[in-house]
């Protein structure tokens, strides 16, 4: 699932042949805006200052082709920010034409809880009910042309109450409400470090989480992480880059699963520390949390529970089932090895093929494999330290 937002939907360019729909306010947000994200996209971009962005029916049809090829589906972000309503309503017109069934839904604004005193976006204050009228008055006209285009809810950095109320107000005409999470940061504190990244918990996630099944209790609307990684700012080198954000991206993305959250979208592009695929100049390159990707996929769509640990001080273990196949996914975040219960093992059969993700340290950048892992069948199973093992029954 890949989710086009971030803060550079509020500082791109619809164009079309035969329309414009350029306004004061975008042409001074896209002149003045100077967001460290272009270098994401192509280091090139960095270094010859702002750019237009501009978005056309070409790269519509470009992406559209993307999709089909593999297979995914998009999340798409309007520019809400400093483009205008006419814009934005041609460029869902096109959006939902071209993309069809690939799109998953339209958003209104990326982390719109910090856009009060911004003199590129809103002025200040910027409370919830002035961004629920606004969204409102787009949605409503992008409606008239397509009545059943999808959406789901603004991108809220840190305001759980903006997640709430959005629920609240949206719950019959919204797919999800749609926060941000990043570990820890920002990536210029030396303090960043594997050691706070793989901590046993995480006080913000705990609350984030908290609050999430409180609101589907309540409005009966489900969550989706639509921004996370390790580390804001960019990512933290030889930490988002290395062996550690894969470790940690193993338990992260089960834990939030575990709590009920529909997905997580990790933040990445180009050449950036945590991207998943880097687009490296000999072309696409697998980074260590690609394949905490890949060691957590199993369990898409399976019932998943917390499974418990027996005097493990920084590991965690999830239980699902899916289609008559149980997983087993233990991520060991300690440098002990972490002995399996017996009885626990004894809940997937005999038969048990089993992975392990691994890597030769830490920080290593390069050598992050998921790979067959013999020991997983045996009667006595210990997961080594710093690795992450997943056992399947047969």
């Amino acid at each position: 699932m890949l989710r086009f937002g971030g803060s550079l939907s509020a500082y791109t360019r619809w164009r079309r042949e035969g329309a414009g729909f350029t306004s004061a306010k975008e042409e001074h947000a896209i002149a003045a805006q100077r967001n460290w994200e272009w270098k994401l996209l192509d280091p090139a971009l960095a270094a010859s200052g702002p750019q237009a962005g501009p978005i056309t029916p070409r790269s519509l049809h470009a992406l559209r082709g993307f999709l089909d090829v593999t297979g995914w589906r998009c999340i798409y972000g309007l520019n809400f920010g400093s483009g205008s309503l006419e814009r934005a309503v041609d460029e869902a017109d096109h959006v939902v034409r071209i993309l069809g069934a690939r799109l998953l839904c339209l958003q209104l604004g990326n982390e719109v809880d910090f856009w009060a005193g911004n003199p590129l976006l809103r002025a200040d204050p910027y409370p919830f009910e002035q961004y629920w009228r606004e969204y409102k008055a787009f949605v409503g006209a992008i409606h008239s042309r397509h009545p059943r285009a999808p959406f789901a809810g603004p991108d809220a950095a840190l305001s759980l109450e903006w997640m709430v109320r959005y629920a609240e107000l949206a719950r019959d005409d919204a797919l999800f409400a749609s926060g941000h999470f990043y570990a820890m940061g920002p990536a210029s504190d030396p303090s960043m470090n594997a050691e706070r990244l793989l901590a046993p918990a995480n006080a913000k996630l705990e609350q984030q989480m908290g609050a999430v099944a409180a609101m589907t209790a309540r409005t009966g609307m489900r969550f989706r992480l639509t921004e996370a990684n390790s580390c804001f700012g960019g990512g933290k080198p030889g930490v988002s880059d290395a062996f550690a954000s894969a470790l940690w991206a193993a338990d992260f993305l089960l834990t939030t699963a575990s709590a009920g959250y529909l997905g997580v979208d990790l933040h990445g592009g180009g050449t950036g520390y945590y991207t998943p695929i880097a687009a490296e100049p000999s072309g696409p390159a697998a980074r260590p949390i690609f394949h905490a990707m890949r060691f957590a996929s199993p369990f898409a769509g399976a019932r998943l529970r917390r499974y418990p640990l027996a005097g493990a001080a920084n590991a965690s273990a999830f239980f699902g089932e899916r289609r008559g196949e149980r997983l087993l996914a233990v991520v060991n975040k300690s440098s002990a090895p972490l002995p399996l219960e017996p009885a626990g093992l004894s809940d997937l059969g005999r038969k048990r093929p089993a992975l392990l993700l691994h890597a030769p340290s830490l920080d290593a950048r390069s050598g992050t494999v998921l790979e067959p892992w013999p020991e997983g069948e045996s009667k006595q199973v210990t997961v080594p330290p710093f690795s992450a093992a997943l056992i399947r029954s047969r």
